[in-house]
C-alpha cells in the first residue's frame, strides 16, 4: 500500500511541472534558482544561484537531458553530492540534480547570436582563442540550429559552438570531440594558418 502511495506521489510530482526527472530516489523540497554560466572559471560549469543566494554546482550535467543556459529560471530538486571533490572552489555546495524544469515559461534567457564564421580573427572570441592557443586549422560544422567550430593546434584541439562556448577538448592527434557528437555534420576546413 505504501509503495502505491509513493508511486502515485512521484507520478503527480512529474506531471505537476512537466519536469525532467533524473531519479526518483530521495525527496527534496523544490528550489528556485537562476542559472549562471561560470565556465570562464577553471573547473566550473553552470551554477544554480538560489533565491536565497546559495551557489550550487551540479555534479554531472550529462545525466540531465536538459540544457542549462545563462539567465534561465529553473525549479529543481537535489541532494548533496557524496564523495565528490570539485576543482571549481567557488560554489557553496556540489549537488546531484534529482529533477529540473523551467520555473517560468514566460521568461526565456537571452541567447547570444550564432556566428557564421569563416575567419576566426574577425570575431572577438575567435581572436581571443587565436591569441591564447597556437591554432593552425579551423573546421566548420553544421550543428543543431547553427554551427560548431573545431580548432586544431599543437597543444590541443578545441570544439566551440557558434556563440563561442567551449564544448569539448581533445589531444592534438585525436578527434574524439568530432567523433562523439552525432549532431556535427557537413564538416569542412574553412581556415588554415599561413606561415
Amino acid at each position: 500500500m505504501i509503495e502505491k502511495i509513493l508511486l502515485s506521489c512521484t507520478f503527480l510530482l512529474i506531471l505537476s511541472c512537466n519536469r525532467t526527472v533524473v531519479t526518483n530516489s530521495g525527496s527534496q523540497e523544490e528550489t528556485r534558482a537562476t542559472v549562471k554560466d561560470m565556465r570562464d572559471l577553471d573547473g566550473c560549469t553552470y551554477f544554480l544561484i538560489t533565491d536565497d543566494g546559495k551557489k550550487l554546482l551540479p555534479n554531472d550535467l550529462t545525466v540531465i537531458p536538459f540544457s542549462l543556459m545563462d539567465g534561465q529560471r529553473v525549479l529543481f530538486t537535489y541532494k548533496k553530492a557524496q564523495n565528490v571533490a570539485g576543482i571549481c572552489m567557488a560554489e557553496d555546495m556540489i549537488i546531484d540534480i534529482l529533477s529540473i524544469c523551467i520555473a517560468d515559461k514566460t521568461t526565456k534567457p537571452s541567447k547570444l547570436q550564432c556566428i557564421d564564421m569563416i575567419d576566426p580573427v574577425k570575431t572577438e572570441w575567435g581572436r581571443r582563442l587565436m591569441n591564447n592557443q597556437r591554432v593552425n586549422k579551423m573546421w566548420k560544422f553544421t550543428y543543431q540550429d547553427g554551427f560548431a567550430y573545431y580548432f586544431e593546434s599543437q597543444e590541443k584541439n578545441l570544439l566551440y559552438d557558434c556563440q563561442g562556448n567551449l564544448m569539448c577538448t581533445d589531444e592534438p592527434a585525436k578527434h574524439n570531440c568530432i567523433d562523439n557528437i552525432a549532431e556535427l555534420t557537413n564538416g569542412k576546413i574553412v581556415w588554415v594558418l599561413n606561415h
